[in-house]
């Protein structure tokens, strides 16, 4: 069965947004990031991940606009067989 396993959020505030979600949502902070593209949060609800990322460079954020992009950045999906999903 396919389900949502991670969803990406860019922001400009990484602790003010994974606050929101931690508060409102009962999230629990699983990792701090800070790589050479982005810096942020990794929470999670126990199923599904929720990365919170301020991008560093526009290469890494990869968005139109760049690492000032602020919204869904991305989002990933866990399969069972990849061939049952692949009908393109």
């Amino acid at each position: 069965m396919a389900k949502i396993k991670h969803i990406a959020i860019a922001t400009q505030d990484p602790e003010k947004t994974a606050q929101f979600y931690i508060n409102v949502f009962g999230l629990r902070e699983i990792a701090k990031i800070n790589s050479h593209g982005a810096v942020g949060f990794h929470l999670t609800d126990e199923d599904v991940n929720l990365a919170i990322l301020k991008f560093k460079n526009d290469q890494t954020a990869g968005a139109p606009q760049g690492k000032e992009y602020k919204g869904l950045h991305h989002i990933g999906f866990e399969v069972d067989k990849i061939d049952d999903i692949d009908k393109s």
